[in-house]
């Protein structure tokens, strides 16, 4: 039977800063399109919404569980949520409009997707025979080696 994992703090951090400047960031490239013989292809809205996907899986692949994913998907969360909302003086960065509303659910849907989807079997086996030990895992004082 195995321990149950416990991701480190500095992986915790790291993904849910990585998460929240991925949010952050994505404000700058969402309004980024092209007109392509009279058709307006949101060519940033999809980098970003892939971002989020390869973003969450990398978190998991990392700490080799799914809480990886889920600290990303929420520091995402956090990010996107602060630039989308109203600022005091009333400066909006993200407009009221369908590309906004895409990206929000359709980020949050690929981080809960990310989440949800399983690691291939042996994925711990594979970290740690490349690493000796998991990087991921803190077992703390007075752990059995």
């Amino acid at each position: 039977m195995s321990r149950p994992r416990r991701p480190r703090a500095a992986a915790v951090v790291g993904l849910l800063l990585g998460g929240l400047v991925l949010g952050l960031f994505s404000a700058v490239v969402l309004p980024a399109r092209e007109e392509v013989h009279g058709v307006m292809i949101p060519w940033g809205a999809v980098l970003v919404l892939v971002g989020v996907g390869v973003c969450a899986r990398a978190g998991a692949w990392l700490t080799a569980t799914r809480r990886g994913a889920a600290l990303v998907g929420c520091g995402w969360l956090v990010g996107a949520l602060a630039i989308a909302t109203v600022a005091p003086g009333g400066d909006v960065v993200l407009p009221d409009t369908m590309r906004t509303s895409i990206f929000l659910v359709g980020g949050a849907l690929l981080a809960i997707i990310a989440t949800a989807w399983p690691l291939p079997a042996g994925v711990v086996d594979l970290i740690e025979a490349q690493w000796g030990s998991d990087p991921a895992v803190d077992d703390g004082p007075g752990a059995p080696a």
